[in-house]
């Protein structure tokens, strides 16, 4: 993670942060925002790792076979871009491996987020 005192004000200049004309207080924001990504990301790796189970890249392009190219939710084609979604979510107790993997659209997955299968698919008029 970085800082101020260690060097991060350097860091944050080499990837676009910071520039001469920039104040400090944008370079600490951004240092605040890059921790708080990073806590995240690790985060989510360890209720990965917790959950058990994995995929391969042949496993998701049979699911891609298997869904005919198109989201889930909302049947828009996903070949140039879809996200790998967990049905239930790591956050609610969900596994990793491919039994609880789909493919969704960016927009789906991101109006998904966490929630429960059940919950995001009744407030999308899929189930009563």
């Amino acid at each position: 993670l970085l800082s101020l005192k260690d060097g991060g004000v350097k860091s944050a200049a080499k990837i676009g942060l910071a520039t001469k004309d920039s104040g400090e207080c944008m370079i600490k924001y951004s240092l605040k925002r890059i921790n708080w990504i990073a806590g995240v990301n690790k985060e989510r790796r360890a209720r990965k790792l917790a959950a058990g189970g994995s995929f391969s890249v042949a496993e998701i392009r049979a699911m891609m076979k298997n869904q005919k190219g198109k989201c889930v939710v909302c049947r828009v084609g996903i070949k140039d871009a879809y996200h790998i979604d967990h049905v239930m979510p790591l956050a609610l107790g969900g596994g990793n491996g491919i039994g609880n993997i789909q493919l969704l659209c960016p927009h789906c997955n991101r109006s998904k987020k966490d929630k429960h299968p059940i919950a995001f698919m009744q407030a999308n008029g899929f189930l009563l």
